[in-house]
Order: structure tokens, then C-alpha cells, then sequence
């Protein structure tokens, strides 16, 4: 009132609910050939987006490794031990 010269009421609604901010991560991020990613590896509060972010920069990181790995075993088939590194790379 004191800014705008105007009187206002403030009423709550019957339905009201608590937000609580929540964060989760996985233990690990890949076992095996099975990798996780976005909210199967961690959960963020949807305040600022950042789990849908997450998501996709995970998504981007594991086949960009995926398809480096790829590569590696295509042009030298003897190379797993780099193609693993590659992919373990991933939960770095």
C-alpha cells in the first residue's frame, strides 16, 4: 500500500502444496553395455530447466562416445582396450 496507494487482499486457495527442491544422482552411470542417462542417472529440481539440460548434454556425450568408439574398432579391430577407455570415459 505504502508504493502503490492501493489496498489488496491476499486470499489462499483450498488447494495449496509444498515445493521442495530435489536432486538425485545414480550410483554409476554405466554397467556393463548399459549405460543411464538424463533422468535415468540423475533427477534436478525443474526450477531452471537444468534436468532437461542435463539430459540432453548426456545424450550428446554418450553417442558422440559411442560413435568415437565405433570408429576406433572399425579402423583398428585389435584397439578394444582404446574403444573401452573411450566409453568408460563416459562416466568421468
Amino acid at each position: 500500500r505504502e508504493m502503490t496507494g492501493k489496498q489488496f487482499t491476499l486470499e489462499l486457495g483450498e488447494w495449496q502444496t509444498i515445493f521442495e527442491v530435489t536432486h538425485g544422482v545414480s550410483d554409476a552411470y554405466r554397467n556393463g553395455r548399459v549405460f543411464l542417462a538424463g533422468d535415468a542417472a540423475h533427477v534436478h529440481s525443474p526450477i531452471g530447466g537444468q534436468g532437461m539440460n542435463y539430459g540432453i548434454w548426456d545424450a550428446i556425450t554418450l553417442v558422440s562416445k559411442i560413435a568415437w568408439a565405433e570408429r576406433v574398432l572399425a579402423d583398428h579391430p585389435e584397439a578394444k582396450d582404446a574403444a573401452e577407455e573411450i566409453l568408460a570415459s563416459y562416466t568421468e
